[in-house]
C-alpha cells in the first residue's frame, strides 16, 4: 500500500511545472523535501508494524513459558502426570519459533521443576526429533537451539552427531561451542577429549569460553584433566593446570610441573597459582630457580608460592626477590618477610644487603601489615 502511494506521489513530483513563478532551484527543492517526508513516514510505519508484531511475539513466547513451568511444576508435585497431557506436541515446542523460549525457561527454573522439564521432554521422543533436526540444513541459530537443548537432556547418543557437526564447521565458532558444552553436559568423554586434543577444531575459541566448556564437564574432571594435560593448545593446559588448583587435586600436581621449563610464561605463572594454592612442598627448591626468569610476572609468582609453601624455609630466596628492579615484586617479597616468625632477624639480613629500597619495602610492608593486616 505505502509503495503504490509513494509511487504515485513520486510521479506527480518529478512531474512537477517549474512554472515562471517557481525556480529551477525551488521545484529540486520542494521534490527533495517531499520525498523525503515520504520516506521518512514509511519508515516510521514500517517500524511500528515491526514493533507491534515483535510484541506479539514476545507476549506469546512469554504465555508459553508460563503454561511450560506451569506443566513442569504440577508433574513436580505429582509425578504421575504425563508429558503427553501437559505438555505441547514435541514438534511445537522444539520448533523453530519456540525452541529459543525453552532454552530461556532451562536458565531460570530451580533444580526439581528443571529435572521434571528434562524428563517430560525425554516421554515426548524429543531425541529423535532433535536427531532429525541436527540432520536438516537448518540456520545456525536454530542448529544452535538444538544442540543446547541437546546438551541440557543430556542425550549422549547424539555425541556423535555432535562431533561431525564440528568437524564440518569447525570455522563457526557458535557451532563449536554448543557442540561441546552439549558433549560437556552429556559427560561423553571420548567425543569431548577426541576434539580437545584436535587444535584446529578450538583455536578460534577464547580462552574464557573454552574455560566455560571445562567447568560444564560433568563426568570425571580429574581423568579429564590428566588427559588433556597433554593436548596440543596452550589454552586447554592453562585451564586445566588452573582447574587443577581450583578443586584441590593434588594427586595431579607432580604432571603440572614440568610446565615450570615451557617457554609459554602463562603456564608457568598458572602452575605456580597451583603449586602456592596446594601449597605442595617438593616443588620449592625447583621454583626458585624461577626467581631469575625474564619475566617479571614469573618472579611475582615464585615469591607468592613460596611464601605460601614455607615462608619461614625460604627467607634467603625472599630476600633475593626484595632486591628485584621491579616493583610489584618488591612489594610481595616484603609483604611476604614482614609476617616471618623472627622478623628482627630478616631485617639485619636486609639491612646488611645495604639495598636502600629493599629496607624501605621491608619497613613499609612491616608498617602496613601491623596497622592495617595487609594479605
Amino acid at each position: 500500500m505505502y509503495s503504490a502511494v509513494f509511487s504515485n506521489v513520486l510521479s506527480n513530483v518529478l512531474t512537477l511545472s517549474t512554472g515562471p513563478a517557481i525556480s529551477q532551484s525551488e521545484a529540486l527543492s520542494i521534490r527533495f523535501t517531499v520525498i523525503l517526508t515520504i520516506a521518512v513516514i514509511c519508515l516510521f510505519s514500517w517500524m511500528l508494524i515491526f514493533y507491534a508484531v515483535s510484541a506479539s511475539r514476545f507476549k506469546k513466547m512469554d504465555r508459553l513459558k508460563a503454561s511450560i513451568k506451569k506443566s513442569a511444576e504440577d508433574a513436580t508435585k505429582d509425578p504421575s502426570l504425563k508429558a503427553a497431557d501437559i505438555l505441547p506436541p514435541v514438534e511445537d515446542l522444539l520448533g523453530k519459533a519456540n525452541i529459543s523460549a525453552l532454552n530461556e525457561l532451562f536458565e531460570v527454573l530451580d533444580e526439581d521443576t528443571e529435572n521434571t522439564l528434562k524428563r517430560l521432554l525425554k516421554q515426548l521422543d524429543s531425541t529423535a526429533f532433535i536427531s532429525q533436526g541436527l540432520d536438516e540444513k537448518f540456520n545456525d541459530e536454530y542448529l544452535v537451539d538444538l544442540m543446547r537443548i541437546a546438551g541440557s537432556l543430556g542425550i549422549i547418543s547424539l555425541a556423535n552427531k555432535m562431533t561431525a557437526l564440528v568437524k564440518k564447521n569447525r570455522n563457526n565458532i557458535d557451532i563449536v561451542f554448543e557442540a561441546l558444552m552439549a558433549l560437556a553436559y552429556m559427560n561423553s568423554s571420548k567425543a569431548f577429549i577426541e576434539i580437545c586434543m584436535d587444535k584446529k577444531y578450538i583455536k578460534y575459541i577464547s580462552f574464557r569460553n573454552l574455560q566455560e566448556i571445562i567447568i560444564a564437564y560433568t563426568g570425571n574432571r580429574e581423568a579429564l584433566y590428566k588427559r588433556l594435560l597433554s593436548a596440543p593448545d596452550d589454552y586447554v593446559v592453562r585451564i586445566c593446570i588452573k582447574r587443577i588448583g581450583s578443586e584441590e587435586i593434588t594427586s595431579l600436581v607432580p604432571k603440572t610441573l614440568p610446565f615450570l621449563d615451557n617457554k609459554n610464561y602463562n603456564l608457568i605463572i598458572e602452575t605456580l597459582r597451583t603449586i602456592s594454592i596446594l601449597k605442595y612442598k617438593p616443588a620449592a627448591a625447583k621454583i626458585q630457580k624461577l626467581l631469575k626468569h625474564s619475566h617479571w610476572e614469573v618472579r611475582n609468582a615464585v615469591v607468592k608460592a613460596v611464601a605460601s609453601i614455607d615462608l619461614d624455609s625460604y627467607i634467603d630466596s625472599l630476600i633475593e626477590a626484595l632486591q628485584d628492579n621491579e616493583w610489584f615484586v618488591r612489594y610481595n617479597a616484603g609483604l611476604a618477610l614482614s609476617k616471618a616468625a623472627d622478623f628482627k632477624k630478616v631485617r639485619d639480613k636486609v639491612q646488611a644487603t645495604n639495598d636502600k629500597f629493599a629496607i624501605e619495602m621491608l619497613d613499609y610492608m612491616s608498617v602496613m601489615n601491623n596497622i592495617r593486616g595487609v594479605k
